[in-house]
């Protein structure tokens, strides 16, 4: 049993490094100053013609509400384009980052958010199955479950369930890493230093 326990994870150490070397090869910092010259690209490609066509209607007013108006929706859409590669790129470091001297220990943060994206992804899931078979909410019905029902139980809304489950865990689990992983970097930056 330990012979396999150690094979298998000298098997996750070699993946995780075969991924970390590929990463190191693409580069972190490269990929993320590309994707932002890219955002800020298709921002102003959505953006201008439309803050243009606004103020051509003859409908502003106000000048300075305008162009503060732009302004919020110019970074909202940046940021819709741009944060989940951020993102993504500092969960994989937090997931593949497998130093030898680690394996057997997952960091406070991996524990964090893999916990905390069960219980979210639970939650959810508990939800979307209740409201799929009309046990909550007031839905006239629908696919999982027949008009005017309430359905406590059948494999289509389980099915539904689990799939919710997966993918709100997965993405909350991202989204906690690479945010914990922001704060980590953050907070080490911002240190007090003597």
């Amino acid at each position: 049993m330990a012979k396999i326990t150690k094979t298998a994870a000298m098997a996750a150490i070699g993946s995780c490094n075969l991924i970390m070397r590929i990463g190191r090869w693409i580069g972190a910092r490269r990929t993320l100053f590309v994707w932002s010259a890219a955002s800020v690209a298709i921002t102003a490609f959505v953006r201008v013609p439309d803050a243009i066509s606004i103020y051509m209607s003859g409908h502003v007013t106000n000048m300075t509400w305008f162009l503060i108006g732009q302004l919020i929706m110019t970074i909202d859409i940046f940021l819709k384009i741009f944060a989940p590669i951020f993102i993504m790129v500092i969960a994989a470091k937090y997931i593949f980052d497998c130093r030898s001297q680690d394996m057997g220990r997952a960091s406070f943060t991996f524990k964090l958010s893999f916990w905390t994206s069960i219980v979210i992804g639970l939650l959810i899931a508990v939800l979307f199955y209740f409201d799929s078979g009309n046990v909550i909410g007031a839905k006239l019905g629908g696919s999982l479950c027949a008009s005017g029902q309430i359905c406590w139980f059948n494999w289509s809304m389980l099915y539904a369930a689990g799939r919710v489950f997966l993918a709100t865990g997965i993405t909350t689990f991202i989204l906690m890493l690479g945010l914990r992983g922001v704060y980590n970097e953050l907070s080490f930056m911002l240190e007090k230093r003597d």
